[in-house]
């Protein structure tokens, strides 16, 4: 007699199972770190909009705008598809000594529940 026997075709399609298995755990990993890239670059593109707007609106009128805008925004949160953005305005300081016409901002976003990304940059008056 020919053809194959039952434990022949018992350990085949335990490996196509493995290989099946293997495949999916792979596209299923893929899938989870392209959304957090995703995620990533969404919240980037947020924080760098979010900047230049801020830098437009104090461009309008810097003797006026500066201080109250980013006055404004401290401690404020904005969302984005998904994105929220925290933004922190403080005095900055160079070797102890204050600079009245420049902020220190911290830009800080959050998504999912264990991601974030954090930018800290200065903002002048006059740029």
């Amino acid at each position: 007699m020919s053809g194959y026997t039952l434990i022949e075709i018992v350990i085949v399609l335990m490996m196509i199972g493995i290989a099946t298995s293997s495949f999916l755990f792979i596209q299923k990993s893929t899938f989870s770190l392209t959304n957090r890239t995703n995620r990533t670059i969404d919240a980037g593109h947020l924080i760098e909009k979010s900047i230049e707007k801020v830098r437009l609106e104090i461009g309008k009128s810097p003797a006026t705008r500066f201080p109250f805008v980013l006055d404004s925004i401290n401690n404020t949160t904005i969302s984005d598809n998904g994105v929220q953005l925290r933004w922190t305005v403080q005095n900055a300081a160079l070797a102890g000594t204050s600079l009245p016409n420049v902020r220190y901002v911290i830009l800080k976003t959050t998504w999912d529940t264990r991601d974030s990304l954090v930018v800290d940059t200065y903002i002048a008056k006059d740029f």
